[in-house]
């Protein structure tokens, strides 16, 4: 960054780890013993389904705060969160064990949404237990001033006996301070210290053997609380999430492999002003001049901006203006053009020309992988960002097709994904032509035209030679079906009657028909009479057997059939009449009449 920083941190972990082994253990033989949970409103009356650390539980039992749960405190019987982002809240409360609840005690749950400044409290009386119905507890928010959250909060352990914990005191409240066993407890805390007027708190009281963790808790002097502060503790690396949610990086880098390096850089803004900062990133391969990329980097604190600011300027200059009235709506639609950005990558490996992935970070499998028909619908809107870019990004798939047409199921810089299956070869949905054509009336690149219109019709008649088993004039998927169709395999007819290539598929000849109608458009644009008036007489075809054999005039509806006898029936009768999203393509391949 163009400043100096003013904290820095490097991670192992990015968020709040998963319960203990102790307390898994602990747990693991258990069921639920009672808990309390219930809807959380939020002061318009809506659901409330924001998640920690911007929402929060504080749990007391018969009216004391000497020992509490949180949103930490874990289930017994279940894995899910105490405030997993649907509307509801729940919390073991037999985590409670000084004392531990009976059947008449009261507990109070103070639900506190940091995020809308709103807060609510929810009372109930434990049941007779076990209560494997938990207790209902349903909690209405209203805007309230309560206490500041304790920022800032720090623990400085020495030689394992002592821990010296530090927060940033606000005026006019006091501060009760919570310490947990970190090796056997979470989410369950013991006060240690109430009503301190300080900012600070010596605890001389710890077993070196142990591991300990701390929340700070404010209240005014109406006896309201705040939220409670992020964990401090000594197990070790902290994560990311909470240090940012206490506003200070760890100043420390910890050995092992790590998830987060960050800086962190404060400013004080009044309203309506405003702040600049310079974030650089270099990246080189491993073996490179560590020297010479750094240099790069602090030349690039005083290179003019005005110069990429232009060129973002022409780049987005030519996307079509719509007219939101909703601000987040129009925010989403120019940060999806940002993100197909991002995610095009210059020409490497075997790509000689740009490519996609689907996500720049993590450069997992899939995310890089290669590209997909059904994912370079994408090109239909980036064109109009950057028409040559996504020309040279089908360009790609042309370069790697065989001489019999095919085209991998996915096809990337070092990847050329075949998936082989029942001797044949995977390949996707055929948007391909579609696609070319799309980009085309955008572009108006007729070089582009043509090279699309050679590999469009290879394509095509890879299907007819390939996919076509009883040459009946309609196709059926083939190779690894499921994969090929690209709708995955809780498909209703793949799950419950049968394979893909048993049936000539509605889907697969509905796209076929937009195709060849696709490779019509091309060849009447190029001057190919004769290829125009072919192309039209095919998708023809094909349009008058899907109208004849898939359509059902009982149910008014498309379905797919037995390729063998035309019929809606594989193993029962009319066990192919599903009726299926697919069922609509006729009207987008103009089939319907």
């Amino acid at each position: 960054i163009d400043a100096s920083a003013d904290a820095w941190g490097a991670y192992s972990k990015l968020t709040k780890s998963a319960v203990s082994g102790a307390i898994a253990k602990k747990k693991a033989s258990q069921e639920n013993y009672c808990v309390e949970w219930g809807t959380v409103h939020t002061a318009d009356g809506s659901l409330c389904t924001l998640t920690p650390p911007r929402t929060q539980q504080i749990i007391e039992h018969n009216g004391s705060d000497a020992e509490i749960l949180t949103e930490e405190a874990p289930k017994w019987g279940e894995t899910s969160p105490n405030i997993p982002g649907n509307g509801y809240q729940g919390c073991e409360l037999g985590n409670f064990d000084s004392p531990a609840i009976a059947q008449g005690d009261s507990f109070q749950v103070i639900f506190t949404s940091l995020a809308t400044g709103e807060q609510g409290t929810g009372r109930g009386i434990i049941p007779p237990l076990p209560a494997k119905q938990g207790v209902i507890v349903n909690i209405q928010l209203k805007k309230t001033a309560f206490p500041p959250v304790p920022q800032k909060v720090k623990a400085t352990f020495y030689g394992g006996r002592t821990a010296f914990i530090q927060w940033k005191k606000e005026k006019g409240y006091t501060y009760n301070l919570y310490r947990r066993n970190a090796r056997t407890e979470k989410g369950k805390y013991k006060r240690i210290a109430a009503g301190i007027k300080d900012s600070l708190y010596y605890d001389f009281t710890l077993d070196s053997s142990e591991k300990y963790g701390y929340i700070v808790i404010a209240r005014d002097s109406a006896g309201r609380f705040s939220g409670h502060s992020a964990d401090v503790n000594n197990l070790g690396s902290a994560d990311f999430l909470s240090d940012v949610s206490n506003d200070r990086l760890s100043d420390r880098i910890p050995g092992g492999s790590l998830k987060v390096v960050a800086l962190q850089k404060n400013f004080t803004i009044p309203p309506g002003g405003s702040a600049l900062l310079r974030i650089l990133r270099g990246v080189a391969k491993g073996n490179a001049e560590k020297d010479s990329l750094i240099s790069a980097c602090r030349n690039l604190r005083r290179t003019d901006l005005q110069p990429f600011v232009e060129e973002d300027e022409r780049l987005y200059r030519r996307i079509p203006r719509l007219n939101f009235t909703n601000a987040d709506y129009k925010m989403m639609y120019w940060s999806a053009f940002s993100m197909m950005r991002q995610c095009m990558l210059p020409p490497e490996g075997q790509s000689s020309y740009n490519y996609y992935v689907f996500s720049r970070e993590p450069t997992w499998g899939w995310g890089h992988g290669g590209q997909v028909f059904h994912e370079s619908l994408s090109m239909l809107a980036y064109v109009f960002m950057d028409p040559v870019s996504a020309m040279n990004s089908q360009r790609v798939y042309m370069e790697r097709q065989w001489k019999n047409g095919y085209i991998n199921y996915r096809t990337g810089p070092y990847l050329n994904e075949t998936i082989p299956y029942h001797n044949q070869y995977t390949t996707s949905a055929p948007w391909f032509n579609w696609e070319n054509w799309e980009i085309f009336k955008v572009s108006r690149d007729t070089v582009f035209l043509k090279e699309a219109y050679q590999s469009g019709k290879k394509f095509y008649q890879f299907w007819l030679n390939n996919r076509d088993a009883n040459h009946d004039g309609l196709c059926e998927w083939g190779a690894h079906a499921v994969l090929e169709s690209v709708r995955d395999g809780k498909v209703a007819v793949w799950d419950q009657v049968g394979w893909p290539s048993n049936f000539d598929a509605l889907d697969l000849n509905a796209m076929l028909v937009n195709e060849a109608q696709s490779l019509g458009k091309m060849a009447q644009k190029l001057g190919y009479s004769e290829d125009y008036d072919y192309w039209k007489q095919e998708a023809a075809a094909r349009t008058d057997s899907i109208n004849r054999y898939m359509w059902d005039s009982q149910t008014g509806f498309y379905y797919n059939i037995n390729k063998n006898d035309h019929s809606f029936t594989f193993k029962t009768a009319d066990d192919l009449k599903r009726m299926e999203i697919i069922g609509f393509l006729p009207l987008w391949a103009g089939i319907a009449d």
